[in-house]
């Protein structure tokens, strides 16, 4: 069962939970569906007022975009693929609209592309710079990276919207606060190559990534804003 899949799983076992608690507890819960967006991508949203201090989000985020990074002197344009499904609390302190939230998110984020070489249009004059030795591309063929961050990630952070309202059937919200991924690990490898399989250039490689490991192992938080709306039942 692939990670899409068992997140899909876990959504819906959620969302059948939270009905099966609504249907226990007559009058004592409102719940809406509607849908949100943010930094994370967007998807569909449960949204689960208890009382007017108390409530809880149950959603799924996803969205893919290209964006271009260099880590040290070595050009990559990576796929970054966002899939988050998450499960929060939200606590109204003064019984009004601002609310502090955390929860945990089952976090499928990753980085994948391939390295651009640099110095030149032709396939000859082509070069990458791995650990500080120079290759041309047709040494090196495709130089592949990837950037992946542990399965388990939580969330803190502020807003403003109401979960519980009895009275009013739509509702809106917004939310300011941190991902934390945990240390993400980095992989490079290099395939198509005529050093593809050479020892000395894997040892390169390995040493590179060791670089750009160390480089990124403080990208731990992703920054999370979100909108949303949704139509309570």
């Amino acid at each position: 069962m692939n990670t899409i899949t068992r997140k899909t799983a876990l959504l819906f076992a959620l969302l059948g939970a939270a009905g099966a608690a609504h249907a226990s507890v007559p009058g004592g819960l409102t719940y809406g569906l509607g849908l949100q967006a943010g930094t994370l991508g967007f998807g569909p949203d449960l949204n689960i007022g208890v009382n007017k201090n108390f409530g809880f989000d149950l959603g799924l985020n996803a969205y893919n975009y290209n964006k271009n990074m260099t880590q040290n002197d070595i050009k990559y344009n990576f796929n970054v693929k966002l899939n988050t499904v998450h499960l929060l609390a939200n606590y109204y302190p003064f019984g009004g609209i601002f609310h502090l939230t955390a929860g945990v998110v089952a976090n499928g984020n990753k980085f994948s592309g391939d390295a651009q070489p640099s110095n030149g249009s032709g396939s000859n004059s082509e070069t990458y710079s791995i650990n500080g030795t120079t290759y041309t591309a047709q040494q090196v063929g495709t130089l592949h990276g990837s950037i992946k961050f542990p399965g388990t990630a939580y969330y803190a952070g502020i807003g403003w919207g109401l979960s519980y309202s009895p009275q009013s059937h739509w509702g809106f919200n917004f939310d300011l606060g941190g991902l934390y991924q945990g240390k993400p690990t980095v992989a490079l490898s290099s395939s198509g190559g005529t050093e593809s399989n050479s020892p000395t250039l894997q040892k390169n490689i390995a040493e590179q990534q060791a670089k750009t490991q160390k480089d990124l192992n403080n990208f731990r938080w992703w920054p999370v804003l979100r909108i949303g709306a949704y139509y309570r039942f």
